[in-house]
């Protein structure tokens, strides 16, 4: 990341901001509704596993943006 020219930078952590983000809300919903430490394991999967597919799904498009 640090050989991209500066204004490329920025576009190649945007993946990872979202896929964070996705992981976090999911995490911040979810947790609300759970009361067993099962539920919590699986809301904390669904989140990890949502953050990963939206951070696949932004790299696509920045792969043919670029």
């Amino acid at each position: 990341m640090v050989l991209l020219p500066p204004g490329e930078r920025i576009a190649a952590a945007l993946p990872l901001v979202v896929g964070a983000g996705v992981g976090l809300v999911t995490l911040a919903v979810g947790a609300n509704g759970a009361e067993t430490d099962a539920e919590l394991e699986a809301v904390f999967l669904t989140g990890a596993a949502l953050g990963f597919v939206a951070t696949c799904a932004a790299l696509v498009l920045l792969w043919f943006r670029t």
